[in-house]
């Protein structure tokens, strides 16, 4: 049976035509701090290399042998200089796949990272997966061993100073390592490696393996390569420092003789911490663990479900990558590898989280997102950073962007704020969550523009339009300092940290972040205001296009006809559907950069030819995304896919010289923007102003404890009256109400998936890398559809204790409400793609 499965996905694959080597490929990144990358930028091929930490360059120790008829083969790691043949490897949205030829077997090592933004526990799992697949290349039987182990070096950089100590325990289908550092320090990052974690190394209990923990990783390897048996089930409990000796946690399967391996070869990484983050506003501190804790009790729970489940975890993850790569292939092949290389870097950023209380219950009515600035300066739900990354976000749940968004919000309405313009995050001290309230007046406009284009693209594509309803007063004081200061900007900076005067793309941000706020006011039923901002949006860009259009195309500062840049934000006219941009602008734009593209730098135009040492790969995706000629945007994409796919020490940096391909920064920075062209099919939603308020029943394990939401009530006796009418229609029809919320998923097309995990990907004559051009060319995984969403909500100051007190309490009506509409999302039916996406 296996021969006519092999030879026919040979056939297939025949046709798949190769990328060029690239230098650092995923392997299990699943979260700020649980980042495997494997670098071969110095070897000839990704086997034979170190897994390495994302940014540090440290090596995470993690080491993997195949033994043939006696025969050692090291595929990650140098301990030996025995090395399997690579003949490809293939990158998914969700997996990185290695396949190898030891001597007369071949085999698949998978690294599988899952990915279900709809289903948010899984994707809150700090856990990965690696697996091997292996088969007869002869036909004849063969003795196989496996050998896996890890050291500590993703517990601390300080390997000389910091001592781990280590356990092992046995728990039904899963025997598990866990490690962690004698003396943790809670929420402390140093050099982007956080002091609390703990380190899971888990494999599936089945016949032939034995474990060995604490022992010497330089003794246990060795003797594993010289065929001796050096595992013996016990450990070494003395803790030591992580680099005395390398106290290593290490696994042996013996296969005995065969000629495939009948299942996968499973092992689990995890690196679990316990609380998340800790958030600071209103002088309150709030210790927030990560959401999976309302789906479980204990850590053995957890990896008995992980490893029972991985069947299906997997089978999910291919159906994930061919929705995925099926809406991608419609663009491009190259299209199809940005998104493939990118998704696991932009759902590894963040953090989803939730109050854990002492008793051990938790709300999941307070559902807060933190994001880390992976890559550049570890701040936290920094603005610009989301708002690249935010195709993505909306692409894949919509409704998380509100969860993303509302610590923002929360905190710019607490007393700890005081400045009239939005803030550019919530502090620097990843996973400590402190706020920012300096003067950043310098940012103003980028901010408030930001903010508004992206609560109305959040509103639209998730049909919830509470965050907009309760932070209306805050929207809008940012929308007025925009209208005094974004049609001249001076002083101010963008994005890109450029302060040239009127720079026109910072302009049109923020002439779209008042159209934005003409259409929040319009949906929340503020009629005057709803015409006063799109009357200024219209007016201001009226003149913007005079002051920005010269010579035929829009320049990077007004009146300078020499100069010319990416202009990017024209992107969010498009997201938000803005009729402000005429058609004319759009084409006109185009055919200049047409005219640009055939003596560009290899690696893609400057975003800015006053900076033109800089490539930025998010601002190229957002303009590909914009223009009007689908052979220019493919030749945008292009740019960015020979840096993704370049030979250099850095992960898919979003900022690098275009003429080298050189990193600059952002190293594996969420890398959201490659999906920016598939954002703009996503369909609009909101039909009413009010917040949605489809009946459920929030998800609280343990007892219900929804603590008190900051804040009074806005507009004294005349809100609180208006409040509570709403209130009491709320609870009256929630009675009535049988309509469920449904989130707009991607399209469910399939690429029809071919392959077998116990074939190879391809058998050339040569190591091979291809980002997979669609899914049917690998081993097999899968895709949940439940979504989970709440935030609670919060509204700004009043008067009178009875009427603050009374209005916290419908307040807080409102804001279950909408969690139990949230938490009651059902799966989605299979979409076709034309009712999915318009």
């Amino acid at each position: 049976m296996y021969w006519p499965i092999r030879s026919f996905v040979l056939s297939f694959l025949a046709g798949v035509a190769a990328s060029q080597l690239i230098s650092n490929l995923p392997l299990i990144v699943k979260s700020p701090y649980l980042q495997s990358w494997i670098d071969a930028s110095s070897v000839s091929s990704p086997d034979g290399a170190w897994s390495l930490f994302w940014t540090t360059r440290q090596h995470m120790g993690l080491v993997s042998y195949i033994q043939v008829d006696g025969t050692p083969y090291q595929w990650t790691g140098t301990d030996i200089s025995s090395r399997p043949k690579l003949t490809a490897t293939s990158v998914t949205p969700t997996r990185t796949i290695f396949s190898f030829e030891a001597g007369p077997m071949g085999f698949n090592a998978t690294y599988l990272s899952p990915l279900d933004p709809t289903d948010l526990v899984r994707q809150s799992l700090p856990f990965g997966y690696y697996y091997v697949d292996s088969w007869s290349l002869d036909g004849k039987s063969h003795a196989v061993r496996f050998y896996f182990d890890i050291t500590g070096e993703l517990l601390s950089n300080d390997v000389s100073t910091d001592q781990v100590q280590w356990n092992t325990t046995q728990i039904g289908n899963a025997l598990y390592h866990s490690m962690y550092l004698t003396s943790k320090q809670s929420l402390v990052d140093v050099a982007d490696i956080v002091k609390d974690s703990t380190l899971y190394f888990v494999m599936e209990n089945s016949a032939g393996i034995t474990w060995q923990a604490g022992g010497s990783a330089e003794d246990v390897r060795s003797g594993f390569a010289a065929g001796v048996p050096s595992l013996l089930n016990r450990g070494n409990t003395n803790p030591r420092a992580i680099d005395d000796g390398w106290p290593v946690l290490s696994y042996q399967i013996d296969m005995g003789n065969i000629t495939q391996t009948s299942n996968s070869i499973v092992g689990v990484l995890g690196l679990v911490r316990d609380p998340v983050v800790q958030y600071t506003t209103s002088g309150s501190i709030q210790i927030r663990s990560s959401y999976y804790w309302s789906a479980y009790n204990t850590i053995k729970d957890i990896i008995q479900d992980v490893v029972a489940k991985f069947d299906d975890v997997r089978s999910k993850a291919i159906e994930f990558d061919n929705k995925v790569l099926a809406d991608g292939g419609a663009i491009s092949s190259k299209y199809n590898d940005l998104i493939s290389f990118s998704l696991r870097m932009t759902f590894a950023a963040m953090d989803i989280t939730i109050p854990r209380f002492s008793n051990e219950t938790v709300n999941t009515s307070d559902l807060k997102i933190f994001m880390k600035d992976i890559g550049s300066s570890g701040r936290v739900n920094p603005v610009e950073v989301i708002y690249a990354a935010f195709p993505a976000i909306l692409y894949f749940n919509s409704t998380l962007a509100g969860s993303l968004l509302e610590p923002l919000l929360e905190y710019q309405t607490s007393s700890d704020y005081k400045n009239a313009y939005a803030a550019p995050d919530l502090g620097n001290a990843y996973p400590k969550v402190q706020g920012n309230s300096s003067d950043t007046t310098e940012l103003a406009l980028e901010n408030c523009g930001n903010m508004l284009i992206m609560m109305l693209a959040h509103t639209l594509k998730s049909g919830d339009g509470s965050l907009i309803y309760h932070y209306y007063d805050l929207l809008k004081g940012w929308a007025d300092y925009l209208e005094m200061n974004t049609l001249h900007p001076t002083g101010y900076l963008n994005a890109d940290g450029e302060g040239i005067p009127n720079l026109s793309n910072l302009a049109l941000k923020g002439i779209l972040g008042l159209y934005a706020m003409g259409k929040i006011s319009d949906t929340t039923g503020n009629s005057n205001d709803a015409l006063h901002y799109q009357s200024q949006a219209q007016n201001y860009y009226s003149q913007w296009e005079n002051l920005a259009v010269s010579s035929g195309h829009i320049t990077s500062v007004y009146g300078n006809a020499s100069n010319w840049g990416l202009i990017y934000n024209l992107y969010a006219a498009k997201l938000l559907g803005s009729d402000l941009v005429s058609d004319q602008i759009y084409t006109q734009q185009s055919q200049f950069y047409a005219s640009q593209v055939d003596n560009a730098p290899k690696f893609g135009l400057p975003y800015d030819t006053n900076d033109f040492g800089k490539a930025k790969s998010h601002w190229t995706m957002f303009t590909a995304a914009t223009v009007s000629d689908s052979s220019l945007r493919d030749s945008l994409i292009s740019m960015v896919w020979q840096r993704a796919s370049y030979n250099d020490t850095a992960a898919f940096p979003t900022t690098y010289d275009p003429y080298t391909g050189s990193a600059i920064t952002g190293f594996a920075r969420p890398q959201g923007a490659m999906f920016a062209p598939l954002a703009l099919n996503i369909a609009n939603k909101l039909t009413s102003a009010p917040p949605s308020t489809p009946p459920g029943q929030s998800t609280v394990k343990g007892k219900t404890n929804i603590g008190a939401i900051t804040g009074g009530a806005a507009g004294g006796v005349v809100g609180f009256i208006s409040l509570l009418g709403l209130a009491f229609f709320i609870r009256h029809t929630r009675r009535h109400m049988n309509e469920a919320f449904v989130h707009q998923p991607f399209s469910s097309h399939l690429v029809p998936d071919y392959s077998d995990s116990s074939t190879p990907l391809s058998k050339p004559n040569h190591a091979t890398v291809h980002l997979s051009k669609n899914a049917s060319s690998l081993p097999q995984g899968e895709h949940s559809t439940t979504g989970m969403h709440s935030a609670a909500l919060s509204g700004s100051g009043g008067t009178g204790s009875d009427l603050r007190m009374e209005f916290e309490q419908l307040r807080r009506d409102v804001s279950a409400l909408r969690t139990e509409h949230l938490q009651s999302i059902e799966p989605p039916p299979s979409y076709d793609f034309d009712s999915a996406h318009m």
